[in-house]
């Protein structure tokens, strides 16, 4: 059985781009124009990294310094052990502790952890002034150039991912008898042919699959809505 139907393609993958971090754009990819084409892992624009990189070199000044501590805090809990030895008496836990220097050493330490991650922090925030693209895309909008001053979360462009579409189906109710929709136990859904003479041409077609089906009814016409994928 054959069913006939028209539909909307939509988007499979649409995704708004944004920066995790604050700064002026002093870089854009040429494709970041609507209908540019550019590839997962593209660089589409950079956020100034002058500042991040001092941060990042305060960092590790940071725990150079406290390592530097750490190893001193080494050295002066070897000899405050080595002088318990030679003392050789019997302490309370409690100023055993503080005679070799334990919560002086747990100190040390804890700096150490704590400038290890403000680093690894300042290395983050440098990786991301630079935005990637997250798959294969088309651009479908462009809201920022060079020189805009940018915060967290500035919406910089609007991608649509290319290795998939769909197509929103209506079909009458009573017609979706014959049409098999996956139902989470392996099955798949029908196969579909899509047409669209006035952009391909009479007699050209993609394939696709059916692939869910909207638990609601178009507002209009009171159809069922079938989604079909289509890889291309």
């Amino acid at each position: 059985v054959a069913v006939q139907a028209a539909g909307t393609v939509v988007p499979a993958q649409e995704v708004a781009v944004s920066p995790r971090v604050r700064g002026i754009v002093v870089s854009l990819n040429p494709e970041l124009e609507p209908g540019g084409l550019v590839r997962a892992g593209d660089e589409l624009a950079r956020v100034d990294p002058g500042d991040y990189r001092l941060a990042v070199r305060q960092m590790e000044g940071t725990l150079a310094q406290a390592e530097a501590g750490l190893h001193l805090e080494e050295g002066r809990q070897t000899v405050a052990r080595a002088e318990m030895r030679l003392l050789g008496e019997d302490h309370p836990e409690a100023s055993h502790d503080l005679m070799i220097r334990a919560p002086q050493m747990r100190s040390a330490k804890g700096a150490v952890n704590v400038a290890r991650a403000t680093r690894d922090r300042a290395r983050a925030e440098l990786a991301r002034t630079t935005i990637d693209a997250p798959f294969d895309a088309v651009v479908r909008t462009r809201s920022t150039d060079l020189g805009a001053y940018v915060n967290e979360g500035t919406p910089l462009a609007t991608l649509v991912g290319t290795r998939q579409w769909r197509v929103e189906v209506g079909i009458p109710v009573d017609e979706l008898r014959w049409v098999q929709v996956p139902d989470g136990a392996g099955t798949q859904g029908a196969r579909a042919r899509v047409f669209d003479e006035a952009a391909w041409g009479p007699g050209v077609w993609r394939d696709g699959r059916v692939v869910r089906l909207s638990p609601e009814l178009e507002s209009q016409g009171r159809l069922a809505k079938l989604i079909v994928a289509v890889d291309d």
